[in-house]
């Protein structure tokens, strides 16, 4: 692919039945481990051609401690039964703060994608520009997960998060700070702009003809927008060029 230095938008060429997504769970723990993800197939009956290429086990000991997003599908009374009925003490982090609470969110998803990027693309040049379809999608998504050494990663995650181990003070919460300096910033400007809006409306409207303003006004009102504008001219030379 030929693109502009700097584009924003660059777009790739894929085969019609390539643009279906896929949902994939992660879950990783403080030592540095990642369990087989999980791949949502929309299927009511998995192929076999899918199903023998997906990994399914990952022997872990119990009690575990099991953090999660808050969403609405984790906090239900089936879900907490069953956690606890195993041994998983089921705790939802903050809503809206999983990006400086969650270790996935904080340090793995973001070098994981790259890797899946570039396997991609590696796995298309090694199959003469083949088509990846959901059989295939296991096998090279365990390709990108094992060209890294994420377990360094994933503990500096756990410790970004305060989760493990526990402390308050590692949580870098500039990064809430920041949201809301960006968020003033732009009430900010927004107010400026309002603000240089009415002073040329204002500009605008004493250089009207005696008698118009009052028109405009009660054409507003009354929402007709045919009113006559014989009453006058606006004098072009009390108007700035710029």
């Amino acid at each position: 692919m030929i693109a502009r230095k700097g584009a924003r938008s660059v777009y790739k060429v894929v085969n019609g039945n390539e643009k279906e997504c896929l949902t994939v769970l992660f879950m990783v723990n403080a030592a540095g481990v990642m369990a087989p993800p999980m791949v949502m197939y929309w299927y009511q009956r998995i192929p076999a051609s899918v199903a023998r290429n997906v990994p399914k086990e990952n022997n872990d000991e119990f009690p575990v401690v099991l953090y999660v997003d808050g969403h609405s599908s984790h906090c239900t009374m089936p879900l907490s039964e069953f956690c606890r009925d195993h041994q998983i003490e089921l705790i939802a982090l903050y809503p809206n703060a999983t990006h400086i609470l969650q270790p996935l969110d904080v340090a793995v998803f973001h070098p994981l994608k790259s890797s899946w990027k570039i396997t991609v693309n590696k796995w298309r040049l090694d199959h003469d520009g083949d088509r990846l379809t959901k059989d295939k999608f296991a096998p090279v998504l365990k390709t990108a997960i094992d060209s890294m050494d994420l377990t360094g990663t994933i503990i500096r995650g756990f410790a970004s998060c305060g989760l493990f181990p526990f402390s308050a003070n590692a949580v870098d919460f500039d990064v809430l700070r920041k949201g809301l300096k960006e968020r003033k910033s732009k009430e900010d400007n927004e107010v400026e702009s309002q603000a240089e809006d009415t002073k040329f409306l204002k500009f605008f409207e004493e250089r009207l003809p005696a008698g118009l303003l009052p028109e405009f006004i009660e054409s507003e009102r009354i929402g007709y927008d045919k009113m006559s504008v014989d009453s006058g001219t606006i004098d072009d030379a009390a108007v700035p060029s710029e």
